[in-house]
């Protein structure tokens, strides 16, 4: 009988060593190339994958640089092929000339300050001018991601299609916080597009890998003055895309726990 059971146990020892392997770490969605390790037991990937439709937070000094003011036969919801007009003239540039198209949304508020951070920047689609006058010009909509009407901003024309852009190291001092999601969702996961109140004259840069963390409330009935804060709770990741000068765009790579607007955002994470 022991005999037998020494057997059992000789034939079941390389499947239970096995089990006892570590179990590799999760990979993040949505990039391309070999993940690496992150801070904190997060997989980070080397690239992420930019689509031009993120959209952006237009600051307290932003300026379009034309504007659509009418349309062919007077049409008021207007898509790709439609002929429009535009404020934007022969002073400035000429026929063949691209812009973007974007709409101005809602004005986003600082979650902790309540201070005014811009407005959201929704992309609509991109216009080429055909021909120009002294102060005015026709143009064309040459591509169309959602509904135009007059009234829409022009900007310097944006390419909207698919670049790669490299994870690169933050300066270790960044601390932020999460504004808003681009879609407006309370509830933010890893694949969502954020605004940051963190930008290039913070010393963000596009490829910046950010934490998200939260702050842990310590019960007062234990500590007895002792304690001051607890270390916060890691929730994820988020990859700046684009700059402004106080605010960047940013996509949540990964998600450990649910993730809100005004969550912290840190350079590193211990």
């Amino acid at each position: 009988m022991k005999f037998r059971l020494l057997c059992v146990v000789l034939l079941l020892l390389p499947n239970l060593l096995l089990a006892a392997e570590p179990v590799e770490p999760l990979r993040t969605t949505g990039g391309t190339g070999a993940a690496v390790a992150g801070i904190g037991g997060i997989a980070v990937e080397k690239t992420y994958t930019l689509y031009g439709s993120e959209g952006f937070l237009a600051e307290k000094d932003f300026r379009p640089y034309g504007t659509i003011i009418g349309a062919q036969f007077d049409r008021i919801v207007l898509g790709i092929d439609d002929i429009v007009y535009t404020d934007i003239g022969s002073d400035r540039h000429a026929s063949g000339d691209k812009f973007s198209i974007y709409a101005q949304d809602v004005v986003i508020n600082h979650p902790r300050s309540n201070e005014e951070m811009g407005h959201k920047m929704i992309p609509l689609g991109t216009l080429q001018l055909t021909d120009v006058e002294k102060s005015s010009s026709r143009a064309i909509i040459t591509s169309s991601f959602r509904e135009i009407s007059p009234g829409a901003f022009l900007v310097p024309y944006r390419e909207h299609q698919r670049r790669e852009i490299p994870t690169k190291n933050s300066l270790p001092t960044l601390k932020g916080y999460i504004l808003d999601s681009s879609n407006g969702i309370s509830i933010i996961g890893a694949g969502d597009v954020v605004y940051v109140d963190l930008g290039s004259s913070q010393g963000v840069e596009a490829g910046n890998l950010l934490y998200i963390v939260r702050e842990v409330k310590i019960d007062q009935r234990y500590v007895e003055g002792r304690v001051d804060r607890l270390p916060p709770e890691l929730l994820g990741a988020l990859v700046v895309l684009e700059t402004g000068t106080k605010t960047s765009t940013a996509l949540v790579v990964k998600s450990i726990d649910t993730i809100f607007k005004g969550d912290r955002i840190i350079s590193q994470a211990k």
